[in-house]
């Protein structure tokens, strides 16, 4: 949609760079939850072990990707700059509410979503899935028509963040009730 509503190849390009990080940093959370896998798995049914385990991995990805992101967030102008150079400097913004989003992902969505496809609660994921990117669409459309890249990345906070939280809730809720 970016490219609908803004036509400049620059300010595309600086939404681009500033999306980068974010996105490259998910390999973390989805990185842990392809080692924990097997062992998910073939506990599927111990509800009582897969919340603990559950809560273990929200404790450690909570500590580290808090750090990670504060760091970030107060690192921005440097990060782009060493990084992608002053060419860049207007991507800014856009990186911080990106990483913010990075949070809410690679501390909930990317657990809880994994953990739910693991036990093979698919039904759940497709809904709250097919919810987001209606949510993700609509949203694009009217925040990038009204604050340009500025609602690009607000979109993808929120959109993040409310997945995050659904699947969170849905996980959270479906280990409880079954132990």
């Amino acid at each position: 949609m970016l490219g609908i509503f803004i036509s400049n190849s620059l300010i595309l390009a600086s939404y681009k760079t500033a999306t980068i990080i974010p996105y490259a940093l998910t390999f973390i959370p989805a990185s842990i939850m392809i080692f924990m896998y097997p062992y998910i798995a073939q506990k599927q049914d111990d509800k009582k072990w897969i919340l603990m385990v559950y809560k273990r991995m929200l404790f450690y990805l909570t500590i580290f990707n808090v750090f990670l992101v504060g760091l970030s967030e107060i690192l921005a102008p440097y990060i782009i700059k060493i990084i992608f150079g002053s060419d860049y400097m207007n991507a800014v913004p856009y990186f911080r509410v990106l990483m913010l989003g990075y949070l809410f992902d690679g501390i909930f969505r990317t657990t809880s979503g994994g953990i739910l496809a693991m036990i093979k609660k698919i039904k759940p994921l497709i809904l709250i899935n097919t919810i987001g990117g209606l949510i993700n669409i609509t949203l694009d459309y009217i925040l990038i028509k009204r604050l340009g890249m500025l609602g690009a990345a607000l979109t993808s906070l929120i959109v993040l963040s409310f997945t995050a939280f659904l699947y969170t809730v849905v996980l959270v809720r479906y280990l409880r009730r079954h132990n």
